[in-house]
């Protein structure tokens, strides 16, 4: 996917990603500057860390659990992501697994070594089930579960994108879709092929083109509905969520004001009304559709899992 990369000035990337994160930045501070010290440190870490997988040398050496959670997630998005390419879908695929721990929280560079392993095996199995030729990781989330007696168990996501995609279009006058559960089209057309949570979806997954790889640290999601984000004056929720007998067909309009309340819910910070942690940026997100089955009218709606990390530039030397 190197190849696919968008080539664009630098000065044109620099000026969004300050413009994302302002809010955040001290006015006599640089953000390039910030952004240029941080992502040095993190690949620092990240190449003493990968040195030290490849050495013979690690028999015995102990790292803290937290340690190998933030290495083995960071190490794997530097290794294979592209969370700056577009992709007309987006999927995530979950695995369980657990790692030996002592009462100290501390764990064996040898098991974190046989545990980035297996996680490098089953992206392969995952990217394998994909049948599209155009497929690649964008995210990988790994999250502490729980610790029971000596064993810590974890859960690893790999979200993938699926398939080229290169604009990112308006919803035209025909662009009528069923709410989801690939239901297609209103006037009864794309049944299977998409719906509109996956219009939304592959709209907002489409990130703005970068001149360089991108990389996300300190990863974790956020989740939303139309119904924590209700519109009052509107009567109707932000994100779509309606109660209604059938399957309820959203028009372009609809989509539309969809689309840029999910815009304005993602990238505004927590606290200001929206979903995004302070110091983190958007990666990419997944739309599920929902059903709060009733003795009337159904309730339909769409429930967000949106990631958010720190980010830092890989730099090719």
């Amino acid at each position: 996917m190197k190849n696919l990369k968008f080539i664009l000035s630098l000065a044109v990337v620099i000026a969004v990603v300050i413009t994302s994160c302002k809010k955040e930045t001290p006015d006599h501070v640089s953000y390039e500057d910030e952004l240029t010290i941080h992502s040095k440190n993190v690949l620092s870490l990240i190449k003493n860390f990968d040195s030290k997988l490849e050495s013979d040398l690690k028999t015995g050496e102990l790292i803290t659990l937290d340690s190998a959670v933030w290495y083995t997630e960071t190490l794997q998005n530097y290794d294979h992501a592209y969370p700056d390419s577009a992709s007309r879908d987006f999927v995530v695929f979950e695995t369980q697994y657990t790692i030996a721990v002592s009462p100290g929280g501390l764990v064996l560079m040898d098991d974190v070594e046989t545990l980035y392993g297996q996680m490098e095996i089953q992206l392969s199995a995952d990217l394998a089930v994909i049948t599209d030729p155009v497929k690649f990781l964008t995210i990988t989330d790994v999250a502490l579960d729980s610790i029971v007696g000596s064993t810590a168990h974890l859960s690893v996501s790999n979200g993938l994108g699926v398939g080229r995609f290169h604009t990112y279009e308006p919803f035209e006058e025909d662009d009528d879709w069923i709410w989801g559960e690939l239901q297609g089209k209103c006037d009864g057309s794309e049944v299977g092929v998409s719906d509109g949570s996956n219009e939304l979806a592959r709209r907002l997954n489409n990130p703005q083109p970068q001149p360089y790889r991108i990389g996300y640290t300190s990863i974790e999601t956020s989740y939303a509905d139309g119904n924590e984000y209700w519109d009052y004056e509107e009567n109707k929720g932000r994100l779509f969520w309606a109660d209604v007998l059938y399957n309820h067909c959203l028009s372009n309009d609809e989509l539309t004001y969809h689309l840029w309340e999910s815009d304005e819910i993602i990238y505004t910070f927590q606290g200001q009304g929206g979903e995004r942690p302070s110091g983190k940026n958007f990666i990419s997100l997944e739309i599920e559709d929902e059903i709060i089955p009733g003795g009337g009218p159904t309730t339909r709606f769409h429930y967000y899992k949106i990631k958010y990390g720190i980010p830092y530039i890989i730099y090719n030397n």
